[in-house]
């Protein structure tokens, strides 16, 4: 706030960090997680999204839409997610799928509704933080019986 760094130059300094490569199996995608409008940290105040438009729940995944396409889902459809780590598996089910302007190969579901999807000891290289921007996932019709 005050531009004040404490560096021999007085500026700051700025470094390029560059990204993993991953490589995704075959019908998988890559899981972030975010926060809604109506949330700080984990306390969710309300269910509405107006950062996206998401109204009436938050248990939905945001899916890019040629993504959809390819995995035969229709938009509005139930889902169930499965992550995969290290030999492990974790799902959570009947998430509604909507379409939205993300990365092909990319998925975005809400923070905390998809954390049982995330192993405990999926940590961040570096900093030790829980991974919740970096997961393999797959998708498939629900089978489950949950509701937003």
């Amino acid at each position: 706030r005050n531009r004040e760094f404490a560096t021999p130059s007085g500026r700051a300094r700025f470094r390029v960090v560059p990204l993993p490569e991953i490589e995704l199996a075959e019908r998988r995608l890559l899981l972030t997680t975010v926060r809604s409008h109506d949330q700080f940290n984990t306390t969710v105040y309300g269910n509405g999204d107006r950062y996206r438009g998401i109204e009436g729940g938050r248990r939905v995944v945001l899916l890019n839409g040629q993504d959809m396409k390819d995995l035969g889902i229709a938009e509005g459809q139930r889902v169930d997610l499965t992550s995969h780590f290290e030999g492990q598996t974790r799902s959570i089910a009947g998430l509604s799928a909507v379409a939205y302007d993300v990365p092909a190969g990319c998925a975005v579901s809400y923070f905390p509704e998809a954390n049982p999807l995330f192993p405990i000891d999926h940590l961040a290289s570096g900093s030790g933080t829980p991974a919740y921007k970096l997961l393999p996932i797959s998708l498939a019709p629900s089978t489950g019986t949950e509701e937003q």
